[in-house]
Order: structure tokens, then sequence, then C-alpha cells
């Protein structure tokens, strides 16, 4: 049995090795990306707080028309106190812009193509491969699911045959041969780092896998659904550049403002073509997702529809906090660079696992070869 479950992994490992690798590469530069863009960008992604309202989105949308004239605005995010405002648009050849906007002034602090930054396409590969349509996400779900049961086979081989752990199952021996390091780095640090895998493995299932996403909600709801966590309004929006747009997007602005006072982040959805109303998700904390209030509007019949963090089901909760577990920032610093680290070494098993297979391919060649000597 043990000899089956080697060959499963062995091959398993062979066949989605790489993809392995690209996901955790991608996934360790990807999980400081606002601290690195912070870093570099701060002339136009931070600013200096003032004793002074923000503008309000019917001052936001000309400012973005004025700067991309042929473009619809998508989106405007409120980042937060020292952060301008991001406004997303796509012009007629469906290029996506960003504007960065002072939320103080309404000064221009920069103008960018979203596949400019570097990030966006360190992000497509990760989620995707940078292969469109379903391909791409189906193939990366697929090697997570895949990398999963190479994690459980990977500890049923760790695990003593005779059930009594020793020192050599939790330590790597750094003195020995360079065969037994790196037969420690694979065994060792795969126990180490499965717990963490598996986090990684079921958030990024979630993003990839609607049903998984929904069968996280149901479980930890116990089978249940909360009719208001599911309820979206469906309706024919007002044109975007009509002048009920600009009083809307205030209203509904202001009502978030008032509702969740507390939020540092609120980003507003405008509706579109595809019967989206218009949205705003009003985040309690900066560049953290895992608490959020969610609000729609259709002023046109007059309806608003509240969905409060306070008031959400464990599912719910556990759904909105997938980003923030997936990069490990729900822990805060610390936790994104355990995660970084995690991430690293997952990187590192596909490599240190090739290695192990190549040693044992030339050692079974080398025995072939010795045997067709001595029979000629």
């Amino acid at each position: 049995m043990r000899n089956f479950f080697l060959s499963v992994h062995k091959y398993l490992g062979i066949v989605t090795g790489i993809i392995i690798f690209i996901e955790a590469l991608t996934g360790c530069i990807y999980c400081f990306q606002d601290e690195i863009k912070d870093y570099l960008h701060s002339d136009y992604r931070k600013v200096s707080i003032q004793n002074s309202s923000f503008i309000s989105p019917s001052q936001v949308y000309p400012i973005v028309k004025s700067a991309l004239p042929n473009a619809n605005v998508n989106r405007m995010m409120y980042m937060g106190k020292d952060r301008s405002i991001v406004a997303m648009a796509t012009d007629l050849k469906k290029t996506t812009f960003f504007v960065y906007i002072n939320p103080y002034n309404g000064k221009v602090l920069k103008t960018e193509k979203m596949l400019d930054d570097i990030f966006y396409i360190i992000l497509y590969i990760h989620i995707c491969l940078l292969i469109p349509g379903k391909t791409g996400k189906l193939i990366i779900g697929i090697s997570a699911i895949i990398f999963m049961v190479l994690l459980i086979i990977g500890l049923i081989l760790w695990w003593p045959k005779n059930g009594k752990f020793k020192k050599r199952y939790f330590t790597i021996k750094w003195g020995a041969k360079i065969k037994r390091v790196n037969f420690d780095l694979h065994n060792v640090l795969g126990f180490y780092i499965s717990g963490l895998a598996f986090i990684m493995i079921l958030t990024g299932l979630s993003f990839a896998f609607e049903p998984v996403k929904n069968g996280i909600y149901k479980t930890l709801n116990l089978g249940k659904s909360k009719n208001e966590e599911i309820t979206r309004f469906q309706f024919i929006p007002e044109k975007v550049d009509s002048l009920n747009l600009l009083t809307d997007l205030d209203k509904a602005y202001a009502y978030a403002r008032v509702n969740s006072k507390n939020a540092d982040m609120l980003w507003l959805y405008l509706p579109n073509e595809a019967k989206s109303p218009l949205a705003i998700r009003a985040y309690h904390e900066s560049l953290r997702y895992a608490k959020v209030d969610e609000y729609q509007f259709d002023f046109n019949e007059h309806k608003t529809h509240s969905l409060l963090h306070e008031d959400l089901s464990t599912g719910k909760k556990a759904n909105n906090m997938n980003y923030d577990l997936h990069t490990g920032q729900q822990f805060g610093i610390i936790g994104k660079i355990i995660f970084f680290i995690g991430s690293f070494i997952i990187g590192s098993l596909p490599i240190t696992g090739f290695i192990l297979w190549r040693s044992k391919v030339r050692k079974l060649r080398k025995k072939k070869q010795k045997k067709l000597t001595q029979i000629v």
C-alpha cells in the first residue's frame, strides 16, 4: 500500500509540479503588493490627512470623465484618510484604467492602465495563468485539488511505519550528504507547512469554484441559508451619464457613511448594463476585506438593501474573510510574513520532489546498465 501511495504521490507531483511552483511564487510576490506599492508609489497612493471632508462621488465622476473622456466609470474607491481615491474606468477598447485622486482637493495624481501595474499581471498569473475565460481558473482549481491530495498522501508517507516518532521526522540533518538534506527539506518542511497549505488551498478553491464557497457557507451554517445574505436586486439601471446618477451616488454615499460610521474604506460600484444595481461595500479597515457592510440601492423603486457585518452568519463571515485568510493579512503583518514563508516553502516542494525523483531514476538506470554489463 505504501508503494501505491508513493507512486501516486510521484506522478501527481510530476503533473502539477510546475503549476504549484508558479502559484507559490506569484503568491509570495503578491502577498506584500500593498506594502511594496506604497513604498514605490507613495506620491500618488498616499496623501496628507487634512481637517476637511472628502470630495463627494458626484465631484469624483466629472474628474474621472475629464481625465478619460471616452471611458465609462465603473467604480470609485475611497481607500482611507491618508490614501487617494482610486476610480476605475473602462474605455471602448475594454482597457481598464485607474485614476488616483486627492480625496480632499480633487487633484488628479496619476492615471494608469491597470495592466501597466506588474502586480496585476502577477495576480492574473496566480488566478488563471494568463489563460482567458474559465480554462485558466479550472486548471488552477484542479491543480489545487491535486495538491491537497499530494499533501494528504505526503503525510501518510511521512508517518512512521511503526508509529514511533523520532527526531529525524521533525529536523533537517544539515551536516548530511546533499541527497539526505534534500530528502529532509521535502519531508520535514512538507510536514510543517501542511496545515498552512490546507488553509491556502481551501481559500484558493473558494475563489476558483463557487460550489466550494457555497459549501463552506452552508457547512458553517449547518446547512442553513439566510435569505437576506443571498438577495440581490435585479433591475434595469438609469443611463450612467444621466444627472440622476450623480444625485443617487451622493445619496448612497451619505447613507453608507451614516450607517457605517467607523468604516475606513468605501467602494462604490456604479450600475451597468448587466442589471447590477448601485452598490457600496464599506470596509471597517483600510486594505482589509474581512469585515464589510454591504449596501444595494434602487432609487427608482426607493429600495435599499443593507447587510451589516455584525448581522452576518458564520458562513458569510467566513466567505468575506477569504482574501485576508488566503494572504495571511487576517493576522496582521506577522501573518503575512508567515504566509510568505509558507508559500516559499510550498514552492520549494516541487523542486525538492523533482530532485528526489531524478536521483531515483538515475540510480535505476545505473543498476540496469550494471546488469547489462554483467550479462555481456
